[in-house]
């Protein structure tokens, strides 16, 4: 292992983030990986519908500290992306706003 690498992973373990995390999951789960700005309150609001209706798979939305390497390795998973043109002008108008969004969370500076 490299120097930076040895140097990355001791301060992000110093930090209070561990690398190395998997999450425990039904193997039947379908996860939802949430990249900021994209699609995440309304796969939150079809989430919850889905679940409501079926006693089969469950579909488990993650926040943006979630990972795909953080899944066990035969999880079923999916995600959203958008344009990054608009993404941008969302989040810009967001933080100028200084509105809270939906599901408010202190931002970071």
């Amino acid at each position: 292992m490299s120097f930076l690498k040895r140097t990355g992973k001791e301060l992000a373990r110093q930090a209070g983030f561990d690398i190395n995390r998997r999450l425990e999951a039904h193997r039947d789960d379908i996860h939802f990986l949430h990249i900021g700005k994209c699609a995440g309150t309304q796969i939150l609001s079809i989430t919850k519908q889905v679940n409501a209706k079926t006693s089969g798979r469950k579909i488990r939305k993650h926040g943006h500290d979630v990972f795909l390497r953080h899944l066990p390795e035969e999880a079923d998973f999916f995600f959203s992306i958008r344009d990054p043109t608009s993404r941008f002008r969302s989040g810009f108008y967001s933080r100028k706003r200084k509105g809270p969004p939906r599901h408010f969370s202190e931002r970071s500076r």
